[in-house]
């Protein structure tokens, strides 16, 4: 799961520094950079119980979004 955080929050930073005016329509993109870049340099005081609760409700809405 880390993982997925982590090139999620490399896209966006890519994004940001190329086309920023993307980013107008992604709600909390700077979270989710910021959220990566704990990931990649605080990752021995990552706790595990914390992505999974990040991770949850992004998962749930993506579930929702595959039956409509």
């Amino acid at each position: 799961m880390e993982r997925q955080f982590e090139t999620l929050g490399e896209a966006l930073n890519r994004v940001r520094k190329l086309t920023p005016e993307l980013l107008a329509n992604i709600s909390d993109w700077q979270k989710v950079i910021s959220f990566r870049n704990i990931i990649i340099h605080a990752y021995d005081k990552l706790n595990d119980g914390i992505v999974f609760d990040t991770a949850t409700p992004y998962q749930a809405s993506k579930k929702t979004r595959r039956r409509a």
